[in-house]
């Protein structure tokens, strides 16, 4: 669960700043004369939490590439302090003219952005990640290594079809990720998961296994729930609806009950996605159209917590994880939940 921050990061009576790199987009957005900071819906979560993380240093500042947007885009909006170190753009990983175009610029945005931090966690593997780590110890900050899954089973996933691009993506993925494995034999590491952190753990640096929610003490249910489930049963699943989430295979979960027990099960899905028009064409082909239920992105807070409450059963068929935040939070509600072997 998430701390409260009564327990300050402090070295010789002075807090310390913290600054964190994480792929993902950022978009500044008007608000009256004020400018915010939007993030996309999938990324949104894990910066909530990481912001959560910084409330026990002096500052936190946020590293990440930027889009500069004339109007709210709907997106959900982080909390009107966020402060971010803007790094030069590019498209993505596959984006490979921009991102060699973003490095001749990337370096000096670092260093600046560098200098008003102490210690820096940086998630990755990542090219960007790689130069955030190398600036970090030039400047001779105290840089902790991040990693939320496994790198080569997340892109294969989405770096569909064959081809020169996605091959030389993976060969690229593979080589950051033992980039990364060989960091941490020398700097502190977290790593979501006790089975990736036993991975991790094999040089003289401390590996530090951890979860990600955002759930406080009170949202926390008395106890789980027990017993018979109801005779209409809902089941609820919450996560991006792209490939590496394993979308497809929820909607032939619930055609399979359906053919088992005809009436007795509806879905409840929040998120959104890449693949959010796949699966409401695949539920209408094998029949379920009207028994799922597409909420949409859903930003944490009291709505998506009423979502989970809603269910009976939590679902959750995930490809790759490191400790899957969803299940953690289904989990403190009190529901029970039925998940692919995945992260942990």
């Amino acid at each position: 669960m998430t701390a409260e921050p009564d327990d300050p990061i402090e070295v010789d009576g002075r807090r310390l700043r913290l600054a964190v790199y994480a792929e993902g987009v950022y978009r500044q957005v008007p608000e009256g004369e004020q400018q915010r900071f939007e993030a996309i819906p999938g990324f949104h979560g894990f910066i909530l939490y990481v912001l959560a993380v910084g409330e026990h240093f002096d500052r936190v500042q946020l590293i990440g590439r930027l889009e500069h947007a004339p109007a709210p885009t709907g997106d959900p909006l982080l909390p009107a302090d966020t402060q971010l170190a803007e790094l030069p753009y590019y498209a993505g990983l596959t984006d490979f003219r921009g991102l060699s175009l973003a490095f001749l610029r990337l370096l000096p945005a670092l260093w600046r952005a560098l200098g008003r931090a102490d210690v820096v966690w940086v998630f990755g593997p990542h090219p960007v990640a790689l130069a955030v780590v190398l600036v970090g110890l030039a400047r001779r900050r105290r840089v902790v290594l991040a990693v939320r899954n496994d790198p080569e089973t997340y892109w294969r996933s989405r770096a569909a079809g064959a081809g020169a691009r996605r091959e030389v993506t993976l060969a690229l993925t593979r080589a950051l990720n033992a980039s990364f494995r060989l960091l941490s034999v020398r700097l502190p590491t977290t790593v979501v998961g006790e089975r990736m952190a036993e991975s991790f753990a094999r040089g003289a640096a401390p590996v530090l296994p951890m979860t990600v929610t955002l759930l406080r003490d009170g949202d926390l249910a008395p106890e789980p729930r027990t017993g018979d489930l109801p005779e209409r049963v809902t089941l609820v699943t919450v996560g991006r609806v792209d490939a590496e989430k394993n979308p497809l295979l929820v909607v032939d979960l619930l055609a399979e009950l359906e053919r088992r027990q005809p009436g007795r099960f509806r879905l409840v899905w929040a998120g959104s996605g890449a693949l959010l028009e796949d699966v409401r064409r695949r539920a209408h082909e094998v029949g379920v159209g009207s028994l799922l239920e597409l909420r949409g992105f859903v930003p944490y807070g009291t709505e998506l917590l009423d979502v989970f409450r809603e269910g009976d059963v939590f679902v959750h068929v995930s490809l790759t994880e490191g400790v899957p935040a969803t299940v953690l939070e289904a989990l403190g509600l009190g529901l029970p939940v039925v998940a692919t072997d995945v992260g942990g």
